[in-house]
């Protein structure tokens, strides 16, 4: 699951307690193609099973046929381009800042279909105010006022903690670095490596999880480099673990509209090292060290003081715990809920 997938599904499953909790003005509906199974479990908001075409086709043209003249809200970046009754959350423009991270086909689809979301749709939601910003100058789409929703880090405590994932990796609880993320260019693994490789008599272990999706990403890889090795995809219960166990945790992405492992991170306190560029310092404030994406020296002196520091690491875990209750999920959804009904109450005045 990307960040996206992530961002769609907790989005759902807030507003599922909302619905339990508050009389809303109106009610919720997923959508999906016939062909899945329903992976929500969901209490309180119906879901429907729509067949007709696959991938983007049914995007395209069985959502909307199925949708007719009611509102839609696409979560994950891309919908239907001519719904006119229709809101679409997008998540970033790094597809134009970051080019060689993506496929000629997956940058052409976006080169293609964002500008058009942002002409036909009813409105157009982010997650942060950099991302806010990223799209307009990419794109040149303008959200209004209420735009963004912000995300959460909660959900990874639903899982516990499998601590199977240490040993069979040989990590030692509290003497290994953690990143998170996909080895897309943009996520700047390159740059932990070569920290690394300064570091390589400090016999300093850093350990990469998470997988790539070459149709999106192109082939790019990077392999098992000294003391840092890829663990590839992980489960959630042994995500949490690598969190609960990691000395500190490494994001030196150089372009994100949120960063969701940040706050996934912080939401059970694990130490923050982060990138200093894009939307890194809007979501983690005060409960990280700073660095520049571009310098390993950089990188690797921050290392050197948390694998040094336990004071700087009991620090750290403190902010990142408090940090973590601003970005809630149900926030997030709450948001959302707040600028439909502001939309649709003002078109329902008018009529």
């Amino acid at each position: 699951m990307t960040g996206v997938d992530r961002f769609a599904h907790e989005i759902i499953r807030a507003i599922d307690k909302i619905c339990e909790q508050d009389a809303l003005p109106f009610t919720f509906r997923v959508v999906a193609p016939s062909q899945l199974q329903d992976p929500w479990q969901l209490k309180n908001i119906p879901v429907t099973f729509v067949s007709g075409f696959s991938g983007h086709l049914w995007e395209q043209v069985t959502l909307p046929l199925y949708a007719k003249e009611r509102p839609l809200i696409s979560l994950c970046n891309t919908g239907p381009v001519f719904k006119k009754n229709h809101h679409v959350v997008i998540h970033d423009a790094t597809t134009v800042a970051v080019p060689e991270s993506f496929s000629l086909k997956f940058r052409l689809l976006y080169k293609i279909l964002m500008p058009i979301l942002g002409w036909a749709s009813k409105s157009i939601l982010t997650v942060s105010e950099f991302a806010r910003n990223d799209i307009a100058r990419a794109f040149n789409i303008t959200t209004g006022n209420g735009s963004v929703l912000g995300e959460g880090g909660e959900h990874i405590l639903r899982y516990a903690p499998d601590e199977s994932i240490l040993k069979k990796n040989g990590l030692e609880r509290g003497k290994y670095f953690l990143a998170v993320s996909s080895n897309a260019p943009h996520k700047n693994f390159r740059l932990i490596l070569d920290a690394i490789e300064l570091l390589k008599d400090k016999n300093i272990k850093v350990a990469i999880a998470g997988g790539q999706n070459r149709s999106v990403f192109g082939a790019s890889a990077l392999k098992n480099s000294g003391n840092a090795s890829w663990l590839g995809y992980v489960s959630n219960e042994e995500l949490r673990a690598l969190y609960e166990n990691a000395r500190a945790f490494i994001f030196p992405s150089i372009h994100e509209g949120f960063g969701l492992p940040l706050v996934e991170a912080m939401q059970v306190g694990c130490p923050i090292i982060a990138s200093s560029a894009a939307s890194i310092p809007e979501v983690c404030g005060e409960a990280a060290i700073y660095v520049d994406p571009k310098n390993p020296n950089d990188l690797a002196e921050a290392i050197m003081l948390i694998h040094e520091s336990d004071t700087k690491r009991d620090q750290l875990s403190r902010l990142a715990k408090h940090r973590s209750e601003l970005w809630q999920w149900d926030a997030a959804a709450r948001n959302l809920i707040s600028h439909l009904t502001r939309i649709h109450s003002v078109k329902a005045s008018k009529k």
